[in-house]
């Protein structure tokens, strides 16, 4: 049950945003300032990020998120699920002198409707909005509800079992290099493949250079030869691949990720991303609208000086309307 919760708690940690109000936008990138560059001048410009020098920063994360969910039941029900979440932090990464630190605030807007199909006069519609603060120090996590259902409070989640946060949500940076470092091979590799496919792109104004990364299931699509090798497959199992391939990347789902790095004399000065993706399912649909923003050189906000006096618990509160 506890792992339940943290991975809820863990979720939110991830959605983070500006203001439910106030849609978060995707940077634009003008075509007038697009360069043309190799394979070999794009990896070079990724390999001047000092990845060890930036992990170590204080980064400032913001996003807007919207999901929804629909789902009909056998022609007698459906449930139409909304949930907005915008929220504004920021984050420390674990090194070797100082653990992972999250400070984030949170808007959050719940909607639930469920409808008879068949009594048309039974429909059920719920609400619940209100505040999430949580935080996290000296490996223990902190959460602060202010919900207009009541669900108002000041939490400690109980520390006998290790969380292991450091390991499970950011990895020592050290183990993150080592990674990338051996995985270089496949950076080249996707870079090719990026290039073939028409999904990636520089762009350069006022000292700021960006390398833009634009995938759809389209593109994914169109470029399946790269995806599925004929050589492992006869050509009836080929056929068969490539239309399984089709079905699941363009029936079954739609997703549009769109990924830029600026960077500011050779140094990582922003990570943009938006994603779209949606889901079809039996009787329903699950749709994802996602904005993050990441913003580094930022400082870390004193955390509140009452979080002594949080109430231990040894699960969070359940959230539901």
């Amino acid at each position: 049950m506890k792992k339940m919760y943290i991975t809820v708690i863990l979720i939110s940690l991830l959605l983070l945003a500006g203001c439910v109000n106030e849609r978060l936008e995707f940077p634009t990138y003008l075509e007038v300032n697009k360069v043309e560059m190799t394979e070999d001048e794009i990896g070079s410009l990724l390999d001047t990020i000092d990845i060890e020098t930036e992990l170590k920063k204080v980064f400032s994360l913001s996003m807007y998120i919207d999901m929804a969910y629909d789902q009909e039941f056998s022609n007698v029900a459906k449930v139409d699920f909304n949930v907005g979440i915008a929220s504004h932090g920021f984050i420390k990464l674990k090194d070797e002198s100082s653990d992972l630190e999250l400070y984030l605030d949170h808007t959050v807007t719940m909607k639930k409707e469920v409808a008879n199909l068949v009594d048309k006069s039974f429909n059920e519609k719920t609400k619940l909005s209100g505040m999430l603060h949580t935080y996290f120090t000296n490996q223990q996590l902190y959460v602060e509800y202010d919900f207009d259902n009541d669900l108002d409070g000041k939490y400690k989640l109980n520390n006998e079992e290790d969380l292991g946060l450091d390991d499970q949500l950011f990895l020592n940076y050290k183990t993150m290099i080592d990674k990338y470092m051996s995985t270089h091979t496949t950076q080249e590799k996707m870079i090719h493949f990026l290039l073939e496919s028409d999904m990636i792109y520089v762009y350069e104004k006022d000292g700021k250079q960006s390398i833009y990364f634009d995938i759809d299931s389209n593109k994914i699509s169109q470029n399946k030869d790269m995806f599925i090798d004929p050589m492992n497959y006869d050509e009836l199992q080929y056929l068969t691949a490539k239309t399984e391939f089709i079905k699941e990347v363009t029936e079954n789902q739609k997703l549009n990720i769109k990924l830029s790095l600026d960077i500011i004399d050779e140094k990582l000065d922003a990570i943009n991303i938006t994603f779209d993706q949606s889901f079809y399912h039996n009787g329903g649909s699950t749709n994802y609208d996602v904005v993050i923003i990441l913003k580094t050189n930022a400082a870390m906000p004193l955390f509140p000086k009452d979080l002594d006096q949080y109430e231990t618990v040894d699960e969070l509160y359940d959230i539901t309307i």
